[in-house]
């Protein structure tokens, strides 16, 4: 299985903290979750060819969220030495989902304020066919759990934020 890279720690702490969320508040549930090379064959089935770092369902107030979390990364990796591919490019894959894509949203933890609105810029102009939801990695820290009123929906007003539950209604 090779050793874990960084996005499995984040996406990790992601999990853990809706679980804690759900422990401490009662107002919620994180009902299933899948690892990344789970959450992939799980949408290739469903003729989605993206790959995103995780997929869960969360549930509070009656409500499901199904979400596919990505990881963004505003680096090249490691061995190479070509830049970044623009913030939008990590998604296109869902362009491609002839029925449709099995999530009520797509979330997308991003490194900075900076790339989260360069893909807010870019989605806007050319949008995917589920919803798009943004934070940063401080938003998250800050929050201390993906719940909480951080999101920002893609095409939404910049300055409203949504909690994950409020996502998609």
């Amino acid at each position: 299985m090779g050793k874990p890279g960084p996005d499995l720690f984040v996406v990790n702490e992601f999990f853990v903290g809706l679980v804690g969320e759900a422990r401490r508040q009662g107002r919620g549930v994180l009902f299933r979750w899948r690892r990344a090379l789970e959450a992939a064959v799980w949408l290739r089935e469903h003729a989605v060819p993206a790959a995103p770092s995780a997929y869960g369902v969360w549930i509070e107030d009656g409500a499901a969220v199904r979400f596919l979390l990505h990881v963004d990364h505003d680096k090249p990796g490691r061995l190479s030495s070509t830049p970044a591919p623009p913030a939008a490019a990590w998604l296109a894959d869902y362009r491609q989902a002839p029925r449709g894509v099995p999530a009520t949203a797509v979330l997308v933890l991003c490194p900075t304020r900076q790339r989260e609105d360069e893909l807010h810029r870019d989605l806007t102009a050319d949008p995917l066919p589920v919803t798009v939801a943004t934070t940063t990695f401080e938003q998250l820290a800050t929050a201390g759990n993906g719940a909480e009123a951080i999101w920002r929906v893609v095409g939404a007003e910049p300055a409203v934020l949504l909690r994950l539950a409020e996502i998609g209604r």
